[in-house]
C-alpha cells in the first residue's frame, strides 16, 4: 500500500493510497479520511474530541499547508532530500502567518515586526515585501527609503509581483532619469506575471515615457485603458475618475511628454496649489493638488474653480489629491482643515477622518462648509490650510466676488 508522511514538529500526518490517513499529535494517533477536491486541494476529515473536524490542505512539492479552522500549519515531507532547507522555509512562512495574525487581528505591530524581520533575514519574500512597504511609508517603522528599496529588491528578485510593481513605480517616478531603465525592467517582470492587470501595464507605460520611448508608451497606455474599462472589481464611479486620469497620461505620451503627476492634475481640473510642505511625511504621500468646488446637492456635480459669485455661493468644498506608493493595507489618518476669513480671523475648523486605500497609488478627500442658501458669504479672499500630524501640508485660496450688477441686469 502506498504511503506518504509529513511532519510538523512532533505532529505527523500519514497518508495511504486507500484514502485512509492518521494524524499523530504527541502520543495520540487519530484515524481520518482524505479526498482530493476539484481544485486540487486535499480534504481531511476526522473525529476529534467528539466533534467532526474538517481540514483543508494544499500541497506544493514537499510542503503541505493545512488550514485548521483558520490556523495554518505547514507540514514538510519526512523523506525530502532538502529537508533542512525546506524546514527553514516552513519556519519563515509560519512566522509570516503569525505576524499577519498579530497585526491584522490584534493590532500588535511591534511583535509582528520582530517576526517579519527574522523571516526576512531567512529569505522570505513576503516578509521582505511587507517590511519594504512599511519602511517606505514609515508605517510603524522609521521611514527609510533606501532600506525599503533594498528589501523590495530582494522580494522582487524572488519573483514577488507586488514588489516588482512597487519598484517599477518608484523608479518610473524618480527624479533621476537614469532610473527609467530599472523601472522598465521591473514593470516588464510584473506584467509578464499578470498581463491582465491594468495598473501593472500602466506603470510600464509610465516607464517607457520616462525613458523617451513614447511610441511604446502610447501603445502600452492604450492597453492599460482597455483593461481598466473591463475591470469589474472597480465601482463605476471610481472607474470613470481613474479612466479620465489615465487618459490624460495617454495625451501626454502622444505629445511626447513624460508622465508628470503635477502637470497631469493641472490638466485634469482648475485649482490653486498654495504654500505648505506639499508632502505628508508619515504617509510618504505627495500633495498633487488642493482645489475648490461648490457642491450642488441636486446634481452632485463638481465644477472646480477658485472664484465664486457672492449671490449664489452656498456650500464650498476643498478637495485634496494625493499621490503615494500603494500601501499593503488601509492606512488611517486625520486631516485638520482651517478656513480663514478675508480679515485673517478663523471662520471654522474641521477634522476629517481619512485613509489611504490599499493597493492604490492615488486618493482624494474633500470636505465643505457653507450655507443652505446663497448670499451668506462675504466678499473677499478666503484661505484654507490643511494639517496632518500637526504639520501644515498645503494651503489654498478662493475668492467670493460681487455679482450684484449681473443679478440686476438679469432682473431687468
Amino acid at each position: 500500500m502506498g504511503y506518504t508522511e509529513f511532519t510538523y514538529g512532533r505532529d505527523i500526518l500519514e497518508f495511504f493510497d486507500d484514502h485512509s490517513c492518521y494524524l499523530q499529535e504527541y502520543d495520540i494517533r487519530r484515524a481520518c479520511r482524505w479526498t482530493v477536491l476539484n481544485d486540487g486541494r486535499i480534504k481531511i476529515e476526522m473525529n476529534k474530541c467528539g466533534t467532526e473536524l474538517v481540514m483543508i490542505g494544499s500541497q506544493n512539492n514537499a510542503l503541505l499547508q493545512i488550514d485548521m479552522n483558520g490556523e495554518y500549519m505547514t507540514f514538510v515531507s519526512a523523506y525530502s532530500m532538502e529537508a533542512g532547507r525546506i524546514e527553514k522555509e516552513v519556519k519563515a512562512a509560519n512566522m509570516v502567518l503569525e505576524a499577519e495574525r498579530l497585526f491584522s487581528r490584534e493590532g500588535k505591530y511591534d511583535e509582528a515586526i520582530v517576526l517579519l524581520k527574522e523571516a526576512s533575514s531567512m529569505g522570505n519574500a513576503k516578509a521582505q515585501d511587507l517590511l519594504g512597504r512599511w519602511y517606505l511609508y514609515g508605517f510603524h517603522l522609521p521611514r527609510d527609503t533606501q532600506t525599503a528599496i533594498t528589501l523590495l529588491q530582494k522580494a522582487a528578485d524572488q519573483g514577488l509581483v507586488g514588489a516588482q510593481y512597487q519598484l517599477a513605480w518608484i523608479y518610473a517616478t524618480s527624479r533621476n532619469p537614469k532610473d527609467s531603465k530599472k523601472a522598465i525592467t521591473y514593470a516588464l517582470n510584473a506584467v509578464s506575471q499578470k498581463e491582465g492587470n491594468w495598473q501593472y501595464v500602466g506603470v510600464l507605460a509610465v516607464a517607457y515615457a520616462r525613458d523617451g520611448q513614447y511610441t511604446k508608451a502610447v501603445v502600452t497606455q492604450e492597453k492599460a485603458l482597455h483593461l481598466l474599462s473591463k475591470d469589474e472589481t472597480i465601482p463605476e464611479e471610481s472607474k470613470l475618475e481613474l479612466y479620465a486620469r489615465e487618459y490624460e497620461a495617454l495625451k501626454l505620451y502622444r505629445n511626447k511628454q513624460a508622465y508628470d503627476v503635477w502637470r497631469l492634475f493641472t490638466i485634469s481640473g482648475e485649482g490653486v496649489k498654495g504654500s505648505g510642505l506639499e508632502y505628508i511625511p508619515s504617509l510618504n504621500a505627495d500633495i498633487t493638488q488642493l482645489r475648490f468646488f461648490e457642491s450642488n446637492s441636486s446634481t452632485q456635480e463638481k465644477v472646480y474653480t477658485n472664484r465664486f459669485p457672492q449671490s449664489k455661493a452656498k456650500y464650498l468644498s476643498w478637495e485634496l489629491l494625493l499621490k503615494h506608493p500603494a500601501p499593503p493595507q488601509k492606512i488611517d489618518f486625520k486631516i485638520h482643515a482651517i478656513y480663514y476669513k478675508p480679515d485673517g480671523s478663523i471662520l471654522t475648523e474641521q477634522i476629517v477622518d481619512a485613509f489611504l486605500p490599499p493597493h492604490q497609488t492615488y486618493s482624494s478627500w474633500n470636505e465643505g462648509f457653507g450655507e443652505k442658501y446663497g448670499g451668506k458669504w462675504h466678499e473677499g479672499d478666503y484661505t484654507v490650510e490643511l494639517f496632518v500630524d500637526e504639520i501644515e501640508i498645503t494651503s489654498g485660496a478662493f475668492s467670493i466676488y460681487s455679482d450684484v450688477s449681473e443679478v440686476n441686469v438679469k432682473k431687468k
